[in-house]
């Protein structure tokens, strides 16, 4: 089963305690990465609290990372926040109740990913909480049967990864 897709990683192996989906480099020293849990996704950056976002919050999701760790953020420092810039990897979102923009930064691995695992775990993110199911996501066992229908695919553009995704998660 393929593990990862893009700066999305399973961390740990299925039915172990502690198992699960992050993004970003959780071995970076003084890092930062987001954790996908039952209850929402937390963020982990080292010397700030965790924050944690539960999933009902999440209006929209939406990726923003370079395929390659240059120009791509060095290891992220600090609370994140809207302030983050424009070549930081992060997942950015608008929340609800309160209202607001929420911008989770985490730490680019060494290795290079995919342009089509971008495009892909983008679309992922993206399809998944406009159909209403940002749940599905702190799922383990479905994020893991989901990544491994998509991995295999290499969309080359906007439009084919959007159908790629639109076509795994209808069926």
């Amino acid at each position: 089963m393929q593990a990862r897709l893009g700066p999305l990683e399973r961390v740990g192996h299925p039915g172990e305690n502690g198992a699960g989906w992050v993004v970003g480099d959780v071995a970076r020293a003084g890092g930062a990465f987001l954790e996908f849990r039952a209850e929402g996704v937390a963020h982990r950056a080292a010397g700030a609290p965790e924050q944690l976002v539960a999933w009902d919050r999440f209006l929209n999701l939406d990726t923003l990372v370079t395929s390659t760790r240059w120009p791509g953020s060095p290891a992220p420092t600090g609370h994140p926040g809207p302030e983050a810039a424009p070549q930081d990897s992060c997942l950015r979102a608008t929340l609800r109740q309160p209202d607001e923009n929420w911008v989770g930064r985490f730490s680019h691995h060494d290795r290079d990913y995919p342009v089509s695992e971008v495009l892909l775990v983008g679309e992922l993110l993206r399809q998944t909480v406009e159909a209403g199911h940002a749940a599905w996501l702190g799922n383990p066992g479905w994020l893991e049967h989901t990544v491994a229908r998509l991995a295999p695919l290499a969309p080359r553009t906007n439009r084919a990864a959007r159908l790629a995704v639109a076509e795994v998660l209808a069926g």
